[in-house]
């Protein structure tokens, strides 16, 4: 059987500071700009923390996930790339439990009050599946927040040679962007 490199691995060590002064600027969208309107967005749905079970699909590193659960949320975390559920249980393993999966991978039973998912839904193939099997998860009342990239700004990125030319090529095709 072929090894099959997940293309996020590759950009594994660009998530790996939750320092503010570390954060590379290929990340900084996801940290600077995306997180704190996701974070007001939760304070305002789901004011009790406490009470308050949260899924961080494809949580990456485990920043997030780390600062989520420090606010006193109950959080998991998922990411389908190894090598990032593998530095996230390094970095914040005592804190929140990683696991290495998809949203094929959740059982069907509602759980969660809430999923959030930080510029991960724009590289899966099957978006419509995914929110699917994503919304079974939830309870009832359950809140989905996720941000993503415009279509073109990603585009611009790989025209440009930038961070997501392996994994857009790899992941989403239909996107219609393509590297010699």
């Amino acid at each position: 059987m072929e090894d099959v490199i997940d293309p996020w691995d590759t950009l594994a060590s660009h998530f790996e500071s939750e320092l503010l002064a570390d954060v590379k600027w290929g990340v900084a969208d996801n940290i600077l700009i995306a997180q704190p309107v996701i974070l007001d967005f939760l304070a305002e749905r789901l004011p009790n923390p406490s009470g308050a079970h949260l899924l961080e699909f494809g949580c990456g590193g485990g920043q997030f996930a780390a600062r989520l659960a420090s606010l006193g949320y109950a959080v998991e975390g998922m990411d389908a790339a190894p090598k990032m559920i593998a530095m996230a249980r390094d970095q914040y393993g005592n804190r929140v439990p990683f696991q290495i999966g998809t949203s094929e991978s959740l059982d069907a039973q509602p759980r969660f009050d809430g999923i959030t998912s930080v510029m991960t839904l724009e590289f899966i193939a099957d978006v419509q599946s995914t929110l699917e099997r994503l919304s079974r998860v939830l309870k009832p009342s359950g809140i989905l927040i996720f941000a993503a990239h415009n279509q073109d700004f990603v585009k611009d990125w790989i025209a440009a040679g930038r961070l997501y030319h392996a994994v857009i090529i790899r992941l989403i095709p239909e996107l219609g962007v393509y590297l010699r």
